[in-house]
């Protein structure tokens, strides 16, 4: 399923997995779609219903901006 998220300057696709993770083969055939046209028209997207831990979401974000942090000779 594919729900918009709208900000002042951005709409960012949010694929929901939850459907998949439960088994059902057309929420699979759904969030596939999805994702593919979410990766041909905007580049990016979001995932929910993934079932990984807050936490460990943000943790990621974290590694991340640290790694962006690092002057470029390093990275």
């Amino acid at each position: 399923m594919l729900v918009p998220m709208a900000t002042a300057a951005l709409t960012l696709p949010v694929i929901d997995i939850e459907g998949h993770r439960a088994g059902d083969p057309s929420a699979t055939a759904r969030a596939a779609d999805a994702v593919g046209h979410a990766l041909r028209t905007d580049g990016f997207l979001s995932v929910v219903g993934h079932g990984i831990d807050w936490a460990k979401v943000e943790e990621s974000y974290g590694w991340a901006a640290r790694y962006h942090a690092l002057d470029d000779d390093l990275k």
